[in-house]
């Protein structure tokens, strides 16, 4: 037998058990979501859901900087709103269509929280932000600071 048929059948018994395992895997979620046979955790390193072009719209793990969170992309698999925690601080944030960070709050490692309304292409905003005192100011296109509230 060459080469090519040998792999041909290779990448065949590869699909066939792959099929197995998702439909195993399936067979065992489906019956803690009808009550069955209880299972007190499920492990794996990461969750997705996928529409029905098998894109994934969800997932549940961890990011590039290892920050554990919840990843939800649009209809184009775009990155639309993330929810992170690594282990110092916690972070929301939503994004516009193209992947821009438009609102984002955040609690930080040093005990400060705050709100950012962030412009097109991050481009001004304004930061609400509270640590011993808060603050409420606007910035420029520029990152320009145009009018800062103390909360003095």
């Amino acid at each position: 037998m060459t080469v090519e048929p040998r792999l041909r059948r290779l990448e065949r018994t590869n699909r066939l058990l792959l099929v197995l395992l998702l439909a195993l895997g399936a067979s065992h979620i489906g019956r803690e979501v009808r009550g069955g046979e209880k299972t007190e955790t499920l492990r794996c390193q990461r969750l997705e859901i996928v529409d029905e072009e098998g894109a994934v719209t969800v997932a549940l793990g961890t990011d590039e900087e290892g920050s554990s969170g919840v990843f939800i992309h649009d209809k184009r698999g775009r990155l639309r709103i993330t929810l992170t925690h690594d282990r110092e601080q916690s972070a929301l944030f939503l994004r516009d269509r193209s992947g821009d960070v438009r609102l984002g709050t955040a609690l930080f490692a040093h005990g400060g929280a705050g709100y950012a309304l962030h412009g097109p292409h991050g481009k001004g905003a304004a930061v609400l932000y509270y640590k011993d005192d808060g603050s409420l100011t606007f910035y420029g296109k520029e990152g320009d600071t145009l009018h800062r509230v103390p909360g003095k």
